[in-house]
């Protein structure tokens, strides 16, 4: 059922037309990632830090699948769970309203699963250019990054697979060389 309304609300949205924006050009990134507790999040905090030294502003959401980890919020990270959504998945308005506030050059996600809630932030997010992991989403990202293979049981990125990801995210959209 969530995934029938999800499909059905991304048919009737109409989406700005698509961008590629290279990473020079990029000012304004939205990071989009599956959370697993402060403490399992560090990298990415790395990224962030990353990504604020080479001079963009960065937002991060973060959806939690499990109540043990709890949510938590930074400056720049806002974390949520299934009690800030809708019966359908949809998140709630105040999770939105965070998403909405901005318009994004670049939206990043990280994750490695299709999570409804996290579809719905990339959907309605103003983002001119989504980048993520080749996984079957219910919505493509307009970059997708072939991952190393990841046993299906796995609900997570590990450390070292998120990097990885990252680095190729920079490496290819670093290689783009249009304007928009």
């Amino acid at each position: 059922m969530k995934k029938w309304n999800f499909r059905r609300r991304q048919r009737k949205y109409k989406r700005e037309e698509k961008s590629f924006v290279s990473y020079q050009e990029a000012k304004h990134i939205l990071l989009l990632f599956q959370s697993h507790g402060r403490d399992n999040d560090q990298i990415i905090f790395q990224i962030i830090d990353q990504l604020k030294k080479d001079g963009k502003t960065v937002t991060a959401i973060g959806y939690v699948q499990r109540k043990k980890w709890g949510t938590y919020q930074t400056d720049c990270i806002v974390t949520f769970s299934s009690k800030e959504t809708g019966m359908l998945g949809l998140p709630q308005k105040s999770i939105m309203d965070i998403l909405l506030k901005n318009d994004y050059d670049l939206l990043l996600n990280f994750s490695c699963l299709s999570i409804i809630p996290l579809e719905y932030l990339q959907l309605y997010s103003n983002a001119s250019c989504k980048v993520g992991a080749k996984i079957k989403y219910l919505q493509e990202p307009d970059i997708m990054i072939q991952m190393p293979d990841c046993p299906p049981s796995e609900s997570f990125f590990s450390k070292e697979e998120t990097n990885y990801l990252f680095e190729q995210m920079r490496f290819y959209l670093r290689s783009i060389r249009s304007k928009h």
